[in-house]
């Protein structure tokens, strides 16, 4: 039997991604492999077939990035699973329509709808709406990612990689911005929704040692955010999770992912009169997407 063995080619610019077996193919904000014909494993249309081991390897491309396929089971070896742990926050001080809410609120059936399947292997585990109050989000971690008094994830099996995804409001902005860090100080521009304000500068985990000291993502933030501009969103780095309950929240999972093994990423989304809502959920599931492929 032949094969027709081609070079992969990037669908926007043209240019040649890497030698390879495959061509690539546009589809709906992805691109699948194909040789001289395709073929269908459990709903998996991505398929390509290799010259060397005489077997067919399903894999999908987002974007120049490869990976095996994890819903046919077909490859040398799937990813592992990936489960996403999901948070927003409800209203806070001067925006009292949060629009993290509604993208976690709605994210699983927006999802459903897109009927555009998620890389294999990722699963959302939970998606919890939380008070934007310092002290309401730490019995939160504590469940999901654990501490000595919650030693174990009760959603994870023990081979899964365990991402705790947070989303909040940017009220000034029209972008989107990754946080790639959290700053040890609890700080307060203005009150949370409890009335809590600290205002001297105290540390978040006196343990940890003073104010300045940081913690950093352990995501791949430059590809993620290279993977969704090519998506077309307006999306940078921040290392400024701002003074108030997210870079509270965000060190506190940080610091506990850590300890777990997990990994911890702060997304923050502007408000839907800057980026409409539809925007925004495609945001979203892009961004889940971009987890899953750079696990």
């Amino acid at each position: 039997m032949s094969y027709l063995l081609t070079r992969v080619r990037d669908v926007e610019g043209g240019e040649d991604v890497e030698d390879c077996w495959y061509d690539l193919v546009a589809g709906t904000g992805r691109y699948y492999c194909r040789a001289s014909y395709s073929i269908e494993n459990n709903g998996c249309k991505a398929a390509m077939y290799t010259y060397i081991e005489r077997r067919a390897v399903c894999k999908e491309v987002f974007y120049g990035v490869t990976r095996e396929c994890g819903r046919c089971g077909m490859g040398s070896e799937g990813p592992l699973p990936v489960r996403v742990h999901v948070s927003g926050f409800k209203k806070f001080h001067g925006v009292p329509n949060n629009p993290t809410d509604t993208i976690v609120s709605n994210l699983e059936e927006y999802l459903k709808r897109r009927g555009v399947p998620l890389p294999g292997g990722i699963t959302i585990a939970t998606c919890n709406v939380i008070e934007a109050a310092g002290e309401a989000a730490l019995p939160l971690l504590n469940q999901i990612i654990g501490d000595p008094s919650h030693p174990e994830d009760p959603f994870a099996a023990a081979d899964d990689q365990v991402v705790w995804l947070h989303f909040g409001a940017n009220g000034g902005t029209s972008k989107f911005f990754i946080e790639c860090q959290a700053v040890n100080e609890a700080t307060f521009r203005c009150p949370d929704e409890r009335g809590w304000q600290p205002q001297v500068q105290l540390p978040i985990v006196p343990e940890d040692g003073g104010i300045s000291h940081t913690r950093q993502s352990t995501c791949s933030i430059e590809t993620i955010v290279k993977y969704l501009k090519k998506r077309g969103f307006d999306v940078a780095i921040s290392d400024d999770a701002d003074q108030f309950v997210c870079n509270y929240l965000y060190y506190h999972s940080l610091r506990l992912a850590s300890e777990k093994g997990y990994k911890s990423l702060f997304v923050h989304v502007p408000l839907f009169s800057r980026i409409d809502e539809d925007t925004q959920m495609e945001f979203a599931a892009s961004l889940l997407e971009a987890l899953a492929l750079t696990q």
